[in-house]
């Protein structure tokens, strides 16, 4: 299924989000979504319009909730824009090491999110 919207709607919600959570050129981005999803419209355009980083993983790291904590502690990642269930997938590989990460902001939509 697929919304058609403008360039500038895209752009007015990005910018919206930057300025309502203070994202800067200092921030780092974990960008999971494929490019295919919505949610991969903010970790690119969102973060790259203020000339903060986004960083990568390969493919097959795609779902492996490990590779992320290794990539978040590595780059210091700031901000975490995903689906609750991949949130939850990182909050419990981290519950075993327990280990503080650099995130300040979680964005999290596209399913229910459970108030736990």
């Amino acid at each position: 299924k697929g919304v058609e919207i403008t360039h500038r709607a895209a752009m007015n919600t990005v910018a919206e989000i930057n300025r309502c959570y203070g994202v800067q050129a200092t921030d780092r981005g974990l960008a999971l979504s494929a490019l295919d999803f919505d949610l991969s419209v903010y970790d690119l355009f969102g973060l790259l319009s203020v000339g903060a980083a986004v960083v990568l993983i390969d493919e097959d790291q795609r779902r492996d909730a490990r590779a992320w904590l290794k990539a978040l502690r590595q780059h210091r990642v700031t901000l975490w824009n995903s689906v609750p269930a991949l949130l939850a997938m990182l909050l419990e590989a981290n519950a075993q090491d327990r280990q503080p990460l650099d995130l300040r902001v979680a964005l999290l939509s596209g399913d229910w999110i459970g108030l736990d």
